[in-house]
């Protein structure tokens, strides 16, 4: 196989999934890798360690990890210093020299919106908005985890519906529409079946969040409990945003890039957040990323060198994704 030299790798890791790539300076993808979480906060510094690797080792197949000029990781779960202290090191043993580690909150907003003003909300299996004023710096809201947040998430969403269908078994209540679907869907016969599959499950934040996308169909059905939850969620987003808003000092309309399955056009959450976001009076100018996120996380990696992209190289790269 070709070992390229001069080759960079960017990386985007959230609670379920985690993609790479393996591209050059002038924005050509060698090769690409997917994986399951990339949060070393939930993972465990074993399993993380265990996981990253694997995916590097599909990524790189045989060639030298030499020919890897600098990496980029945008990964949750490493706000803290001693986190990505720790993901550098991995790379390190696994023959990656020079490596960037950034939270995957800041590879998005500089997907979204590079050093200009606005405000990113991701939504996935956690949540987190991020806001920059003008000339400010980074702040960063929500990320909290599951354990401790990710209110109005996949996971959130998912967490209130099966404790809805535990509760409505309790009460000796017949299944409505909405357990019946989420029964459905982990193949249990009864609501406490449910407790053992998302405690056995290796990552059970992403079998939790799983339900949301049930919750939400059952919603546009008109099932009422469904359409209660998804109401809730979306005003949970709307006041997490907000608080970006408030803490960057932006000036309204504010830039915003609403990214993750959940809040995309069509999305499960998306009809709701809009009419959340009306009803608190927050004004948002809705924009498109200006970048994939494995686009920034390359340009990061590039740019970490002494090379420089010339315009169509840079177009290239700032496009680069997973088929």
């Amino acid at each position: 196989m070709e070992a390229i030299a001069n080759t960079f790798v960017g990386i985007d890791g959230g609670g379920t999934k985690t993609v790479a790539v393996l591209a050059t300076a002038d924005g050509r993808i060698v090769a690409t890798a997917r994986g399951g979480s990339g949060n070393p906060t939930s993972l465990g510094a074993a399993r993380f360690e265990a996981t990253l690797r694997a995916l590097l080792a599909e990524l790189l197949a045989d060639r030298p990890p030499s020919t890897v000029r600098h990496a980029t990781l945008g990964l949750a779960g490493v706000g803290d210093p001693s986190v990505r202290a720790h993901v550098r090191d991995v790379c390190v043993r696994a023959g990656l020299a020079d490596v960037t580690v950034i939270t995957d909150a800041e590879l998005h907003h500089d997907a979204a919106h590079g050093d200009a003003p606005g405000i990113v909300l991701a939504v996935g299996t956690g949540s987190v908005a991020t806001g920059r004023g003008v000339g400010g710096s980074l702040v960063v809201c929500g990320g909290w985890g599951y354990l401790l947040g990710d209110d109005g998430s996949g996971y959130a969403i998912g967490r209130a519906a099966i404790r809805a269908a535990l509760d409505a078994h309790e009460r000796g209540a017949a299944p409505d529409a909405l357990v019946s679907a989420l029964l459905a869907h982990y193949d249990a016969s009864a609501a406490p079946e449910l407790i053992a599959t998302v405690h056995a499950a290796p990552c059970p934040q992403a079998r939790v969040a799983e339900a949301a996308t049930i919750v939400a169909a059952c919603a546009a059905a008109g099932e009422a409990t469904a359409r209660a939850l998804v109401d809730a969620a979306a005003r949970d987003l709307v006041t997490l945003a907000r608080r970006a808003i408030d803490r960057a000092e932006l000036v309204r309309p504010v830039p915003t890039v609403l990214v993750g399955g959940l809040l995309e056009p069509g999305g499960p959450l998306a009809t709701a957040f809009d009419r959340a976001a009306h009803d608190a009076g927050l004004a948002l100018e809705r924009r498109d990323l200006r970048r994939t996120t494995l686009g920034a996380a390359i340009a990061r990696a590039v740019a970490s060198t002494d090379l420089t992209p010339d315009p169509s190289a840079q177009e290239r790269i700032d496009a680069i994704d997973l088929p």
